[in-house]
């Protein structure tokens, strides 16, 4: 029974950390102006969805000077959040889940 209970909340540990960061989307932006210029990276932004080239969109709106020049060069490029929160975590819940089976199976 404690088995159950251990890997019931394990599960939920898990849905909880992939679901708290799945509501929006990364923006990131790197932009200069020129032919040939070197690129500079810009902080990233938060948007609510990748669809229809927002990311650019947003770039151009956040960082006019570099990235709304008729003679900018821009790179963009949109992560979901559902996937950082994956990635961030990765290591961190198979540590816990191994941590818990070592427990319950007394080892």
């Amino acid at each position: 029974m404690q088995l159950t209970h251990t890997i019931f909340f394990t599960f939920v540990c898990i849905g909880l950390l992939c679901i708290s960061n799945a509501g929006g989307e990364i923006c990131s932006c790197s932009c200069c102006v020129g032919v040939g210029c070197k690129m500079i990276e810009e902080s990233t932004l938060s948007i609510p969805s990748c669809d229809n080239d927002a990311c650019p969109l947003k770039c151009k709106q956040t960082y006019p000077t570099d990235c709304n020049n008729p003679q900018s060069q821009t790179v963009t490029f949109c992560t979901s959040g559902a996937s950082i929160a994956f990635s961030r975590y990765t290591t961190l819940t198979t540590l816990f889940l191994t941590i818990t089976a070592m427990k319950s199976l007394r080892f």
